[in-house]
């Protein structure tokens, strides 16, 4: 059977479908004497169900008049729409989730077609529309000619015996009033609710809805037909297509109480001393009659659940009590106001002889006194005075600080005593109170302070720093001043710095000096070369400098002649030239410093004729000597070393031993014959005349170590005894030729020189 309640729904279906609310009742709790009544109201659901049913007026719907004897609790059982179960009730998805007797088609120009999008114009010229809400897809219809051809259709699974909300909006798209569509709604081929119309006015969209309970059905086939087949007009949209099955959202109580109850509250005294104690009284009247209490605050109560609780208040204080009979509550007030024990304090000061009234009592001695009174309320109120003794008043200290001028006297005028003051000074005055009180003695504390001078006069080399301001000056000046601020108590106090400033430069010198082994400056012996430096004081007081760039060379001390070859065990001994070979000695001599420059080295020896010395090597520290022929008993070799501190020179000799001799070059021949070289010395072109020399001619040339140099053989005939000889190739020196013929062995020394 089917249940109509939906004429007293106040909103839309789909909005309850949409938003979950809580289910609530007005009043929730309401109190009536016997035979009133009460009206109760629900909200937050789409369907009601009231319990128990004694007492209301119905117990379907979310309103009902309940009019109980005695006091009831009632619940209301509120049901909204649970999960959707139409697949595609607002055809955003498309043409899904329905079947249709229709053709589907985006041109609607003919009966019995429908298309689903969201703007009716887009398919008839005649049509318009938007979804519902102007937003998302609807379906859009041109009504068919033929009857009961089904519009929308779809079968959804529901629960046996439970039920379900079925809603849908409606829009006319095209026609006039009296051609609008008639809709016909059914499930499991059962019409639900009336024929619905279609709104006669363009744009606007109508909600059917109704509720469907499903019995023994597992299934629901929800069908929409348009009992118009008007081929004119009846053109129509569906939106927003719903089924869903209804849920318990809530069941709230409200309980009905019957009869009333009244209560006071009073108390043996509202109005106490502090300390004291009274008792407070809630009286209640009507209602159940089984009564419980509950006073507060209960900090200062013997009981706060007793009917009579003893309060011993500390302060003024409001007590409540909530009456509680069952059925309902009922709040009282007392108010205890609380008097404290009063307690006054006097403090009073006389002046010595004097004397202070208390209450009679004429006092003239410091100390605490007491007096005890009670006041309108029966409370203690207790007079304390503490009295002092002065014998005068004392004003506060006059802290005085004065400044006076650098070189000035201070001086400063007090109007107590009348006196001008010249010095630091601590004074006190007594004087009567103007305004009747007892002598005020008056006390001074007097200080200067002297303005703070000082002058100096500096003189200083190059720059000088001074502290006072943290400047440095470069120049001379006559008079700079600074002036700094002190405090002295409470003035300001100058301080002046004055500086006369001279200024004076230092002085520097460079000198050079060039000398020989040493230079003695202010008693020091310089003996390396270099810049030195020293420092005097000028006639202003200022650094004079005085650089010294010391050039300084050393006379030579030349150190023994020695050997050059450390292989030479006998340096003394020579071997005069054998076998007509030349023998060579080198000696060199080095000097003591190392640092000494020499200019050069002239070698001699006593021999000079008869050996041969050939100075080589840098400044010829080294000399050849080549022994050409017999030398008897000692030659000395003698080493002349020169430079800028030695012009005339520094002499080292040494003396060597010939142990041996055998050719003499400048006497005869072996044999009768001999020859002669020319041009002699010569630059390595020379001629060989062996006019003496006759057949065969061994010609021999060795250099000045005895080394053999070149050989050749020579005929000589008796026409041409001279021969051409090239020596161009050779370097410069001493070269001995020994000519061998059958004459004998001749020899001659030939120099070589560019």
């Amino acid at each position: 059977m089917k249940n109509k309640f939906l004429l007293t729904i106040l909103f839309a279906l789909l909005a309850v479908m949409a938003t979950a609310q809580q289910v609530t009742i007005t009043p929730p709790e309401a109190h009536i004497e016997p035979g009133e009544s009460v009206t109760l109201r629900a909200s937050g659901a789409l369907y009601y169900t009231w319990s128990p049913a004694t007492g209301l007026s119905t117990i379907e719907g979310p309103v009902t008049v309940a009019s109980p004897m005695e006091t009831t609790t009632y619940t209301c059982s509120g049901y909204g729409p649970g999960a959707e179960s139409v697949v595609n009730g607002d055809f955003n998805q498309g043409n899904v989730g329905f079947t249709s007797d229709y053709e589907y088609n985006s041109n609607l120009w003919n009966e019995g077609t429908y298309y689903v999008d969201y703007d009716a114009s887009l398919h008839h010229e005649n049509f318009h529309g938007l979804g519902h809400g102007d937003t998302g897809n609807f379906m859009i219809v041109n009504g068919a000619t033929t009857p009961g051809t089904k519009v929308w259709t779809e079968q959804i699974t529901v629960n046996p015996n439970t039920y379900y909300a079925f809603s849908t909006w409606v829009c006319t798209i095209g026609g006039s009033a009296s051609q609008v569509a008639l809709l016909q709604f059914s499930i499991n081929h059962q019409q639900i609710g009336d024929i619905f119309s279609a709104p006669a006015e363009q744009y606007t969209w109508l909600q059917f809805y109704e509720l469907w309970y499903s019995g023994n059905s597992t299934t629901a086939t929800i069908t929409i037909l348009n009992q118009n087949t008007g081929g004119d007009g009846n053109d129509f949209g569906l939106d927003d297509i719903s089924f869903c099955e209804l849920v318990l959202l809530g069941a709230p109580e409200c309980t009905v109480y019957v009869g009333s109850m009244s209560a006071t509250a009073t108390a043996d005294a509202t109005e106490l001393c502090n300390g004291v104690s009274t008792t407070l009284h809630a009286i209640p009247s009507g209602g159940s009659g089984s009564y419980t209490y509950s006073w507060t605050p209960a900090n200062t109560l013997d009981n706060p659940n007793a009917q009579h609780p003893v309060a011993t208040p500390t302060e003024t204080t409001t007590y409540t009590c909530l009456i509680d009979d069952g059925l309902t509550t009922e709040e009282v007030s007392v108010t205890i106001v609380v008097h404290p024990n009063e307690v006054t304090t006097i403090d009073a000061t006389i002046c010595e002889d004097d004397t202070y009234d208390f209450f009679g009592e004429a006092l003239n001695e410091a100390g605490e006194y007491t007096h005890h009174l009670e006041n309108q309320y029966g409370c203690d109120s207790l007079i304390r005075l503490m009295l002092s003794v002065d014998d005068y008043q004392t004003a506060p200290v006059l802290y005085q600080y004065e400044c006076y001028e650098y070189g000035t006297q201070p001086e400063w005028y007090w109007d107590k005593t009348g006196i001008t003051y010249h010095e630091d000074t601590v004074d006190e005055i007594l004087l009567d109170d103007p305004t009747g009180g007892c002598p005020i003695l008056h006390r001074l504390d007097l200080k200067f302070h002297e303005e703070y001078y000082h002058e100096q006069t500096k003189v200083a080399c190059n720059e000088f720093y001074w502290p006072v301001n943290g400047v440095t000056y470069t120049e001379s000046q006559d008079n700079i001043e600074v002036r700094f601020q002190n405090t002295f108590g409470d003035k300001v106090c100058d301080s002046i710095y004055v500086l006369h400033l001279e200024i004076n430069n230092y002085e520097t010198n460079v000198l050079d000096y060039v000398g020989c082994d040493y230079l003695v400056w202010d008693n020091d012996t310089i003996t390396e070369s270099g810049p030195y430096e020293r420092t005097y004081t000028n006639q202003q007081g200022c650094d004079s400098i005085v650089t010294m760039n010391v050039t300084l060379e050393y006379t030579p001390r030349p150190a023994e002649i020695r050997p050059v070859s450390p292989d030479n065990i006998a340096p003394h001994w020579v071997v005069t030239a054998t076998e007509f070979q030349i023998n060579s000695y080198d000696y060199t001599v080095e000097d003591l410093i190392p640092e000494t420059e020499w200019d050069s080295v002239v070698w001699t020896c006593d021999e000079a004729p008869r050996w041969m010395l050939e100075p080589v090597g840098e400044h010829n520290q080294i000399c050849k000597v080549y022994v050409l022929n017999f030398v008897s008993d000692t030659v000395w070799l003698t080493a002349h070393i020169y430079n800028h501190c030695s012009e005339e020179g520094i002499v080292q000799r040494y003396w060597l031993v010939c142990s041996f001799y055998d050719v003499d070059e400048y006497g005869p021949s072996t044999g009768s014959g001999t020859f002669t070289v020319m041009p002699n010395p010569n630059n390595g072109q020379m001629t060989l005349n062996f006019e003496h020399l006759t057949g065969k001619v061994d010609l021999k040339v060795y250099d000045m170590r005895g080394i053999l140099i070149d050989r050749a053989q020579l005929f000589n005939g008796t026409d041409d005894t001279r021969i051409q000889y090239d020596m161009q190739g050779r370097p410069d020196g001493i070269y001995l030729f020994v000519a061998t013929s059958k004459e004998g062995t001749a020899v001659q020394k030939v120099i070589i020189q560019r």
